[in-house]
């Protein structure tokens, strides 16, 4: 009885050995596995809730049309900022392995997080009833252009630099080199 109970467990123990012989390990991945998974993944998801959000705040201001403050006001309070503030925090929530991923993320980050500031200013101005507010939300809303314009301006340094062509939305071509995907070429 002792004999089978050794040789079962020797046998057991092979099992499990050459089992674990037969998994591969995960590779980490490259710089450009890591970019393209959020220039071209993660952030065109977290967009699609930003495009939404703001079709709607713009939607006020369409054809030249009548606003009604109260409405505007209230759906940017109950409405339009707490889903910008989500949208946000999902874009935080997008996880990178290299430094300079995540400072081109970081600098989406800022963008966004300038034109949320302008959304709270337009808020201010409608309660307060103060136009100095209007003026403060509008430069806010350069400031986002502008790191907007980094992010672009890091995208493309990245892209350059490692040979990666960026397709936009509309599968034009901003940047030569190989195509982005999440497979090497």
């Amino acid at each position: 009885m002792k004999k089978k109970l050794i040789l079962l467990a020797l046998v057991t123990l092979s099992l499990v050995t050459f089992a674990a012989c037969g998994k591969k390990k995960e590779e980490a991945p490259t710089l450009k596995e890591d970019f393209i998974e959020l220039v071209q993944v993660e952030i065109p998801e977290a967009e699609k809730n930003e495009i939404a959000i703001m079709t709607t705040y713009n939607n006020y201001f369409k054809n030249g049309s009548e606003i009604d403050t109260g409405v505007l006001l209230s759906d940017l309070e109950n409405n339009i900022i707490p889903k910008y503030e989500e949208f946000l925090k999902q874009v935080q929530t997008i996880e990178t392995d290299f430094d300079e991923v995540k400072a081109v993320k970081d600098q989406y980050y800022t963008a966004m997080d300038y034109q949320l500031k302008a959304l709270n200013k337009v808020k201010d101005a409608l309660k307060e009833e103060e136009a100095d507010y209007q003026a403060e939300a509008g430069e806010l809303l350069k400031k986002a252009e502008e790191e907007y314009d980094k992010y672009l301006a890091a995208v493309n340094d990245i892209a350059m630099q490692n040979n990666i062509t960026i397709k936009n939305s509309s599968d034009s071509e901003e940047t030569s080199g190989e195509e982005a995907s999440s497979e090497e070429k």
